[in-house]
């Protein structure tokens, strides 16, 4: 018996059943192929009304809805247009139909300020005034019905979900929400108990799938274990429904029972359904670690209700996660040195924020590499590819199920044998490559790979975003199947944290964003010069970029730990300030450009910049003394709690008026904070510095120190001639950083915000010691400060 007759849902056209209580969430999934295509698939629901609500709602009515997946990810992909909302639209009685657009409805903060439906947050809130739907009468006394429909897929997307509803007036809800049900994923069942193995088997196969329904059938090699989980238990444990299984199944070309039987596979797995599809993976919340199997659970994160408004929400819990002993400035400076810390840094784990991090769906490729490159490549069928991800990937789950983890820890191999997806992954994207590409190896855009697949149809930076979300998945696969999440304290004993994916400074996920894997660094615009098949604004690969780097942290910042091969790794902190703030301010600058102005505590994320600020002095604090892989004053220069990382502050003419709105949030969270924090980070700066002798320092020769990279962690000569604060232009140099320069200049400005003169005269002191000048014109340290 087919899923339709089961449940008894009319999926394609329009349902003849109305329901007595709504079911949430609403799922709009077609099942007819051609319903892909024609829009003409509706879901209907019914809810009953007083006569009082329906008086009430006359006058200032609005449908409040919650969405997941309403807009399309990255545009079109079947008609090159960069669309991003139209997917869905909704219908009250026999109002009109309103199409889930920014233009036609009002989306919520912080959402609509990231790009509304269709932008960086996967689940959006919105609200459309009753009035929209026409005139008096559209609601009755009794029984009312609410339509949603699908209108078509991009190439990629089959439906989306209607999380909540509810009818409200002046911000009251008027809806008896006791006739609003919330499903039980406990209680699902196997639609086809007997097909389990046939299941199974089709889950596994290759040369079986379509792109897409209007799709040549089969156009693809790929499997779906291929894109997710080699056995599907990421689908099980994130709680795809019965329906969202047969829906994508038939969306890539197979027939119902066919999906059914895919549904009763995974069904047969023991893995716990912990997630839902719109929670984030590991979204930060309070209690993360404490929870019953956490270890089990923490992939599921906190859930979409700990992603924050803003960075006030929730009676401040964020500040009181990020500063547990108080404000203080003892405790401030406590927190700051991760002291009394299990594993002494901060627990991002448990520090709720003001974003939605990447859902499931984001982590999945769009097309698998195989589809990409073609089997002969993928499969390692051309001996001239000296390493292939593949077969790395392969030969790692051998390895792991051969031999257990603890002997792999024991023997000192577990890093290596982990990390070495990463690795072999940017040797393959990287090999052969002519020129460099402007980066590192994932900004690759000439040679045989990209040549490869460039000539098979795809635009390479689609090509390399896939194959990032594709090492992700399978990341994630093994460290679930072979219980590796909780191995950190076994790895790096008591350096390693309580959860994480415990492989030193190998990358793991932040290679999605679009600022390691785009030519531009910004966003993706699949390679065109003239970006005619641009498939990504900029706002969203901003939001991107700051979204996987912040989850990276959360997987893996490293270890705070003198084993790890060079501590600016798998983060490049720098990246990781600078991704919070051009987020921010291109959300700002789009709300402007609207007329709309940022209420205070939205968007610019004070805490967490000050969060990946912590986090960095306590990685860098790691033993080395101040080196490249230690102590490097680029990532914990206290010139970063001055104005926007790159080097503009307040003031600065020409400049960014917004440079300063990072910190001058601090200050709305509660009056005086930031100079508190200013004063505690520059004392906890001095107590660590003061542990070093002026010849553990190394300088540079300014006139043959070329390499940028060389100075990030060397400091001028100690005869330099500093120059002070100029109060215009950059506060602050550029790359090559002067670091000696930036306390000179720093020293006014840490005054002008109040800082604490004992600790300011502190900080004079020690730079006079290590840059006196000139012994002609000494560098006058104290004379940079008011008296």
């Amino acid at each position: 018996m087919s899923m339709r007759n089961t449940l008894g849902w009319a999926l394609t056209f329009l349902s003849s059943a109305l329901w007595a209580d709504i079911s949430l969430p609403v799922r709009v999934m077609p099942l007819d192929p051609a319903a892909f295509f024609n829009g003409s698939h509706v879901e209907e629901r019914s809810f009953t009304l007083t006569a009082g609500q329906v008086v009430a709602l006359t006058s200032d009515g609005r449908l409040y809805l919650q969405g997941h997946g309403l807009g399309y990810r990255d545009g079109n992909e079947l008609s090159g247009a960069l669309i991003k909302d139209g997917k869905a639209s909704v219908q009250i009685n026999n109002g009109a139909w309103i199409d889930l657009c920014n233009s036609a409805v009002e989306v919520a903060i912080p959402e609509r300020f990231y790009g509304g439906i269709g932008g960086s947050f996967r689940t959006v809130r919105l609200e459309i005034p009753l009035t929209d739907f026409g005139g008096a009468g559209l609601l009755l006394p009794g029984q009312n019905s609410i339509r949603f429909r699908f209108n078509g897929t991009d190439g990629t997307g089959s439906g989306y979900r209607i999380l909540d509803l509810d009818l409200r007036s002046n911000g009251v809800s008027q809806l008896d929400r006791s006739q609003l049900l919330a499903d039980d994923p406990d209680s699902w069942t196997a639609p086809r108990p007997r097909a389990v193995s046939y299941g199974a088997t089709l889950f596994r196969e290759r040369n079986l799938l379509r792109a897409h329904p209007g799709a040549a059938a089969p156009t693809l090699v790929a499997a779906c274990s291929d894109c997710h989980a080699q056995d599907g238990r990421d689908l099980e444990y994130y709680s795809y429904s019965n329906l969202s299984i047969v829906n994508r199944s038939v969306f890539h070309g197979l027939s119902e029972a066919q999906g059914e039987a895919i549904a009763s596979y995974l069904r047969s797995h023991s893995v716990g359904r912990e997630g839902r599809p719109w929670d984030p993976p590991y979204q930060p919340g309070p209690g993360i670690d404490s929870r019953p199997r956490a270890e089990e659970r923490w992939a599921a994160g906190a859930g979409l209700t700990w992603a924050l408004d803003h960075e006030l929400d929730r009676g401040m819990a964020m500040a009181s996660a990020l500063f547990p002993q108080g404000g203080s400035q003892a405790a401030l400076v406590r927190a700051i040195k991760g002291e009394g810390l299990p594993a002494s840094t901060v627990n991002l784990r448990e520090l709720p924020v003001a974003i939605q991090l990447p859902d499931w769906n984001s982590w999945l490729p769009e097309v698998h590499p195989i589809d990409l490159w073609g089997e002969a490549v993928w499969q390692n069928l051309q001996p001239a590819l000296p390493v292939q991800p593949q077969i790395s990937y392969e030969e790692m789950r051998l390895a792991l199920q051969a031999t257990p983890t603890a002997v792999l820890i024991a023997t000192g191999s577990f890093v290596s044998t982990f990390g070495r997806l990463n690795d072999d992954t940017r040797s393959f994207v990287s090999f052969g490559r002519i020129g460099g590409g402007g980066g590192g190896p994932w900004r690759t855009n000439t040679g045989p790979v990209i040549d490869r697949v460039e000539a098979r149809g795809y635009k390479g930076e689609f090509a390399k975003r896939n194959l990032a979300q594709w090492q992700a998945v399978k990341y994630w696969e093994l460290a679930h199947e072979f219980g590796i999440e909780a191995l950190g304290p076994d790895v790096w004993g008591a350096d390693g944290e309580q959860l994480s994916w415990p492989i030193g400074d190998h990358q793991s996920v932040h290679q999605v964003a679009a600022h390691i894997t785009s030519d531009n660094r910004d966003h993706y615009t699949a390679g065109d010069p003239g970006q005619v098949h641009a498939w990504q604004l900029p706002g969203k690969g901003d939001f991107d970029s700051t979204a996987w780097y912040h989850l990276q942290l959360i997987l893996n910042a490293g270890p705070r730990n003198d084993q790890a091969v060079e501590a600016v790794q798998p983060i490049d902190w720098a990246y990781g300030f600078m991704h919070i703030y051009d987020a921010a301010k291109r959300a700002d600058d789009l709300a402007t450009a609207h007329g709309e102005t940022i209420p205070s505590g939205y968007v610019w994320e004070g805490l967490r910049y000050t969060a990946t600020l912590m986090k960095a002095y306590q990685m860098r604090d790691n033993g080395k003394k101040p080196r490249l892989t230690g102590w490097a004053l680029r990532d914990v220069s206290p010139r970063i709690l001055l104005g926007e990382y790159r080097g503009k502050a307040p003031g600065d003419v020409p400049g960014d008026p917004k440079a300063d709105r990072l910190w001058t949030q601090l200050d709305v969270y509660q009056p005086g904070m930031r100079a508190r924090l200013a004063g505690a980070y520059l004392r906890a700066y001095l107590d660590k510095v003061g542990s070093y002798a002026p010849g553990d320092w190394v300088r540079y020769d300014p006139d043959t120190a070329t390499n940028m990279r060389r100075t990030w962690w060397t400091i001028e000569p100690a005869d330099e001639a500093l120059v002070p604060y100029p109060g215009f232009g950059k506060s602050f140099a550029s790359e090559p950083f002067r670091h000696g320069e930036s306390f000179y200049r720093a020293l006014p400005l840490f005054q002008d915000l109040g800082v604490e003169q004992a600790v300011l005269d502190d900080l004079a002191a020690w730079g006079a010691q290590l840059w006196p000048g000139p012994a002609a014109s000494p560098n006058d340290w104290a004379g940079q400060m008011q008296p």
